[in-house]
């Protein structure tokens, strides 16, 4: 499973939720200084969800087949469907999609796995392959906050708005959302 919200019944990768709770858990089951009061046994029940949160994201990491036909492994959306791991809407605006920030943080949490089995290398290998590939990243381009000429209705206090702007020594982007 995963963490709901009012605006979500689903996994949620949204503010780094599935890695935080996975990372407390597996220091709930290894950290015997700190939670030994825990006890054995619920120990060894956060070690059971901490490797179900794994398999989890490894389930959760989406294929998806190119034009040629062939399939690509690539990263993860902000939600995912409990019943068969498929991305899902969340927000208005949060379309099924690949998503760079979530991914970003998944790929960060598998890597700090020691010895992690060869699926957890392929997933990791799998999202950052697809992040470096030169139809995803954004080259030559920059994002510049400037003044807004007139305000934004409904929202008085929004004073700035982001341009993606030309700029040739700009470091690479990434867009918010991929389309799947």
């Amino acid at each position: 499973g995963g963490f709901t919200g009012a605006d979500v019944y689903g996994i949620t990768f949204n503010d780094d939720i599935i890695a935080n709770t996975l990372t407390f858990l597996f220091q709930i089951a290894t950290d015997d200084e700190t939670y030994d009061f825990i006890g054995d046994e619920i120990q060894k029940k956060a070690l059971a969800a901490y490797n179900k949160g794994i398999e989890c994201i490894l389930k959760s990491q989406i294929t998806v087949t190119l034009h040629d036909g062939s399939k690509l492994l690539t990263a993860w959306c902000q939600q995912h469907s409990y019943d068969n791991y498929a991305p899902i809407w969340a927000r208005a605006f949060e379309s099924p999609s690949i998503c760079s920030a979530e991914s970003k943080k998944v790929v960060e949490f598998l890597m700090k796995i020691e010895n992690p089995s060869q699926e957890i290398k392929n997933s990791i290998i799998a999202a950052c392959e697809f992040f470096d590939r030169d139809d995803i990243r954004i080259h030559g381009r920059k994002l510049e906050k400037v003044p807004l000429t007139k305000p934004v209705p409904g929202d008085p206090y929004l004073k700035t708005e982001r341009l993606l702007v030309d700029d040739e020594k700009a470091p690479d982007l990434w867009a918010r959302y991929y389309a799947l």
